[in-house]
């Protein structure tokens, strides 16, 4: 983070603390794929970096320009969803040093995570074994952690007074199929229709609210999870992306070594369904025409009585 040319977005006060800030690659708790994460080890708070960027945008830092348009955000995440990760397989008791010597980088977070065992409970069953307390993930638990998390978030969106972000709220849950296509306004000719006070009304209903959550909660679990928690609250599972806050230098980096191309290429095979063309075949000339043809060799043009005989 000493790199000056880096544009970093983040909450207030967090830049004050960067010197005791360290910068852990962790498997995202959705794929497992290496990611980014920031934690911050006086304040004991983790927080995840995304890097965002655009075609054709640049920075004007001081007096310099800076021709790569990127940026890094920073915003709060729960270690929770990493324990869920981690945990997740574990079928049987296991003690908790045991879980933190199988995940890494993952313990420096959790041995100095505020009330690390007691939030396990939200995720685990436990057992007393002697005078060690054993534990084992809970699928039960953890969806009814998980729908409280959503319903929580719901609460918050509907207090939300922002227009701006009300509306990008309603755009992102109107999304019909999964290439994409958003749910047209209606025209202004009908602004008295009920799809036009939905798209003008400042404020969320319940169900885009929960629906919303929903999204935001999924986005960091395994699609199974994912499905279990949608059935439980009653909603529809969504199309989950795929793509992650990766370092985008390694994964530049990765593609190139990879021979991969940035040209996009169908995927499928049409060359099979394509008809053919069908083989010239031979013409059969019938006998007179063969005849006439014969006959016509040695033969003048008809156009050559009409030209010009010269002296």
């Amino acid at each position: 983070m000493q790199d000056p040319s880096i544009v970093l977005i983040s909450e207030d006060g967090l830049l004050g603390d960067l010197s005791k800030c360290v910068v852990l690659k962790l498997p995202h708790p959705r794929s497992n794929q290496l990611v980014l994460f920031l934690w911050n080890r006086k304040l004991h708070l983790l927080y995840e970096l995304q890097y965002v960027t655009e075609s054709y945008r640049s920075w004007f830092l001081g007096s310099t320009i800076k021709s790569n348009g990127g940026l890094y955000l920073c915003t709060p995440f729960d270690p929770m969803f990493l324990l869920l990760s981690a945990f997740k397989d574990t079928t049987k008791y296991t003690a908790l040093n045991a879980l933190l010597v199988e995940n890494g980088d993952l313990s420096t977070v959790l041995a100095e995570l505020p009330n690390f065992e007691s939030r396990l409970l939200f995720i685990c069953d436990t057992t007393v074994v002697g005078n060690q307390t054993l534990y084992r993930y809970s699928k039960d638990r953890a969806l009814e952690w998980l729908s409280c998390k959503v319903n929580k978030l719901a609460d918050s969106l509907s207090r939300l007074d922002d227009a701006s972000a009300v509306q990008q709220i309603k755009l992102a849950t109107n999304v019909t199929s999964s290439t994409g296509s958003v749910d047209a306004k209606a025209p202004d000719f009908a602004l008295d229709s009920t799809e036009a006070k939905s798209v003008s009304d400042t404020k969320l209903s319940p169900k885009t609210c929960q629906k919303f959550a929903y999204q935001l909660v999924a986005d960091y679990l395994v699609p199974d999870l994912a499905a279990d928690l949608s059935s439980m609250l009653g909603l529809k599972s969504s199309c989950l992306g795929t793509l992650e806050n990766v370092d985008p230098q390694a994964s530049e980096a990765e593609s190139v070594s990879n021979g991969a191309s940035t040209v996009a290429r169908p995927t499928e095979d049409y060359s099979g369904s394509m008809k053919k063309p069908d083989a010239v075949s031979k013409v059969i000339e019938p006998p007179a025409t063969k005849k006439l043809k014969l006959a016509s060799k040695g033969t003048k043009s008809i156009m050559s009585f009409f030209t010009k005989q010269s002296n």
